[in-house]
């Protein structure tokens, strides 16, 4: 988590934003996705999912996940991430949502954020791989923050 000030098209531009690092051309995956997820200036939330070359599925991905709390924000990991995705009928992302357990308690109810779809583009690396970025309207506790969900797919 940052700061981000700067002007963009004109318009200034103050706020939070999260900085990831992909693992652009890693041919030991076959899917990779990444979340970012700035609520406000008191809460957001990251995650990142890999899945292996000859995984079985969904199931078999390595999910990390952070929440990022207080002011100034704090890091804290997620013992136990949960990412569901829906699809629309053209196989594009419309639904998120997480369920977020803060430690190996499964008993206590999981921090849980949703979101649904504004806006989507693709970026085509020089690998040949391709990048999905959806925008999405995310909410927790009827908290509301605009952020992004990455899918990566190598050639």
């Amino acid at each position: 988590m940052c700061a981000a000030t700067g002007t963009i098209a004109a318009e200034q531009l103050d706020g939070l934003a999260i900085l990831t690092r992909s693992t652009e051309g890693d041919s030991a995956n076959e899917l990779e996705r990444s979340l970012a997820i700035p609520i406000d200036a008191q809460l957001a939330f990251a995650l990142s999912a890999r899945r292996p070359l000859g995984a079985g599925g969904h199931g078999e991905e390595q999910v990390e996940a952070v929440v990022f709390r207080g002011e100034p924000l704090e890091a804290a990991p997620i013992e136990t991430p949960l990412l569901s995705s829906t699809y629309d009928a053209q196989g594009r992302l419309a639904h998120a949502g997480l369920e977020l357990w803060e430690s190996d308690d499964l008993e206590r109810p999981p921090l849980r954020v949703g979101g649904e779809a504004l806006a989507r583009g693709e970026l085509a690396h020089p690998d040949g791989a391709i990048t999905t970025v959806t925008f999405l309207d995310w909410h927790q506790d009827h908290r509301h923050g605009l952020g992004s969900y990455s899918i990566t797919q190598p050639a």
